[in-house]
């Protein structure tokens, strides 16, 4: 297990998400998404090596974005997906009013979370993570109320090192490779790293 900063999931998540061949935009997204989950002690990194490996993934965090972006919801939207990755990517801009999140798990099992005011996260129903990382049809509206289990927030991750390789592999595609073109115009740490 290797403890990490909510900065460094952050990171890693955002390149990860470019690596996998997201927009800039989308993958920032992922990685503010990504550090919101961990912030609530919830297994991030397995879901986001899982979210990533969905050719779809670009549309799906655009499609959520588009909710944020636009402000103003006129009703309930029901949409398909990762609830838990859909509350995450909601995070980013949370109504006065709160966003509410219904779906039925795998188990068939009515579950619900509620983000309000100040980042607040509570559940209701199915205990999590089940059912939160598969496709599933969710119900989004804003309002609702607390619900019934507050999640405590939390300022460090902890990942599994397998979890972690895999997330640094993807950031690695990222990286440009080192060569003599590149460490002539200034790439690098030179013959020395005290800079």
């Amino acid at each position: 297990m290797i403890e990490l900063s909510l900065n460094e999931v952050e990171l890693q998540a955002a390149k990860a998400a470019r690596g996998a061949g997201l927009s800039w935009g989308a993958a920032e997204d992922v990685g503010r998404a990504a550090r919101w989950l961990a912030r609530y002690g919830l297994d991030w990194a397995p879901a986001l090596l899982a979210l990533l490996d969905d050719p779809d993934a670009g549309s799906f965090v655009a499609r959520i974005c588009r909710l944020v972006d636009e402000g103003e919801m006129r009703g309930p939207a029901i949409l398909s997906g990762r609830p838990l990755w859909m509350a995450a990517l909601l995070a980013a801009d949370i109504p006065p009013e709160g966003w509410q999140l219904d779906w039925q798990s795998a188990a068939q099992q009515r579950a619900s979370l509620h983000l309000g005011p100040l980042d607040t996260l509570s559940r209701s129903g199915t205990p999590l993570p089940s059912g939160w990382t598969e496709g599933q049809a969710v119900t989004i509206s804003t309002g609702g109320e607390p619900l019934a289990v507050r999640l405590p927030p939390a300022s460090r991750s902890v990942v599994a090192h397998g979890a972690w390789v895999a997330i640094g592999e993807l950031a690695r595609k990222t990286y440009v490779p080192a060569s003599a073109r590149s460490r002539a115009s200034g790439a690098g740490a030179s013959l020395t790293d005290n800079d």
